[in-house]
């Protein structure tokens, strides 16, 4: 229930030439409008958009920020379609529920939500990687598991989702890397679905590098001669 001293938060004013109060038709908007949700000064404005351009054309960290996390609304919003089961618009102080990563961050920076961890950083998924990191599909638990641990862990206060990070990627980068200079592409494409996107960039590079070392040594001599042998001054006669 809002507590009866509570206003509930309406969405401003875009800062240009808009209506005093914005609607949102549905939840897919771009993300840069829920920036104006709550009232800061322009020049603050300006601040965080030239921050958030500065990856707005990266597709992995896009894909990253629309992971799901579970939060608690601390405050009641209006104008908004996020909480399907609701009649109305609006979503009432300590409702429960899902939101993308990019609003939830912005929401939480402004003191109007708690996020928790995520699922896929659970007590099972850090009971499988203790007992082997190598066998476990993180892929199906988030694309991005590495970004999207190190987006979250400063937001939920767990500094134990750091140390899980860690420790999955020391043990499963050296299976990653004897894989990629060991075995076949098709011999390794079982092990290869259950990598994440960033997994998946450092076995490609790995077999890159073993492709080009592999080249090297079968084509030509390994040792040239050094131009600068043959600049030798003739001796005077």
């Amino acid at each position: 229930m809002r507590s009866s001293g509570q206003k509930p938060i309406t969405i401003p004013a875009f800062p240009f030439n808009f209506p005093s109060q914005i609607t949102i038709p549905k939840f897919t908007i771009d993300k840069f409008f829920l920036l104006f949700w709550f009232s800061e000064p322009k020049e603050k404005l300006r601040d965080k958009l030239r921050t958030k351009m500065a990856n707005y054309y990266n597709i992995d960290d896009i894909l990253t920020e629309e992971e799901f996390v579970p939060v608690v609304f601390h405050k009641a919003a209006n104008g908004v379609i996020i909480d399907p089961s609701s009649e109305t618009n609006s979503v009432e102080q300590g409702a429960k529920v899902e939101l993308p990563l990019w609003l939830a961050q912005e929401l939480y920076l402004r003191q109007a939500v708690s996020i928790s961890v995520p699922a896929c950083f659970n007590q099972k998924t850090r009971l499988e990687i203790q007992a082997d990191a190598a066998c476990v599909d993180l892929k199906s638990r988030s694309p991005f598991f590495y970004e999207f641990g190190c987006k979250i862990a400063p937001l939920v206060g767990d500094k134990t989702v750091e140390v899980l990070l860690l420790s999955a990627f020391k043990i499963r980068y050296k299976e990653i890397l004897t894989k990629a200079y060991t075995v076949a592409y098709t011999a390794a494409s079982k092990f290869l679905t259950l990598l994440t996107k960033e997994e998946t960039n450092l076995y490609e590079a790995a077999q890159s590098s073993m492709a080009a070392f592999k080249k090297w040594r079968m084509g030509g001599p390994r040792l040239q001669r050094a131009s600068v042998l043959g600049r030798k001054r003739k001796p005077i006669e």
